[in-house]
């Protein structure tokens, strides 16, 4: 887990908060358990509970200024595609400014080009050692085994940078996840 910590002492009560509520999912330690289920409650500022439509809000808090940062056109070039299949089709391809922040040099250089899609959804195994600014749970059914849960969760930097969709079985978002654990799994430890 790499929380980032404040500055101030009411951010840093609240980070602490956040903290060991994780470690507690990780440990298991949080929720009702059922056999070898456990249901978590989720905190509620970490959830999306809009009924209307929960995946476009979903979208709206992975990337907030996604429509003004697309009508902006010194940010998004605009092609349009002349070979293959999709003739004629238009496609827009995010630019960046890229300046090295080198204190050696007395200058500063400075780059546009393309930016580079880094990663748009990965799985849960994947993000182990990731330190991520961003984080968003799409679950639209439990999916969990022991540990994978915390995984999840350990990955952001900071509380504001977590939200969770979780939907149950009619699509509307609700506030608890299945964490399964097999206990049989340590019988031998």
């Amino acid at each position: 887990m790499r929380l980032l910590m404040s500055s101030s002492d009411q951010d840093e009560g609240e980070m602490k908060i956040f903290a060991n509520w994780i470690l507690d999912v990780g440990n298991g330690n949080i929720g009702s358990v059922v056999g070898d289920e456990s249901e978590v409650e989720i905190l509620d500022d970490l959830l999306i509970i809009t009924t209307d439509d929960p995946l476009s809000h979903l979208v709206d808090f992975a990337y907030v200024n996604l429509l003004q940062n697309m009508l902006d056109y010194s940010n998004v070039i605009g092609a349009t595609v002349v070979t293959d299949r999709n003739i004629g089709d238009k496609v827009y391809i995010p630019r960046m400014n890229l300046i090295p922040s080198d204190l050696r040099l007395p200058f500063k250089f400075q780059r546009r080009q393309f930016s580079l899609t880094v990663c748009f959804a990965m799985t849960i195994n994947m993000s182990q050692g990731q330190s991520l600014s961003h984080v968003r749970l799409y679950l639209p059914k439990s999916v969990f085994t022991h540990g994978q849960f915390y995984v999840a969760l350990s990955r952001v930097k900071s509380r504001s940078g977590l939200r969770i969709l979780i939907l149950n079985e009619d699509g509307n978002p609700k506030s608890s996840t299945t964490n399964v654990v097999f206990k049989e799994v340590f019988n031998n430890i």
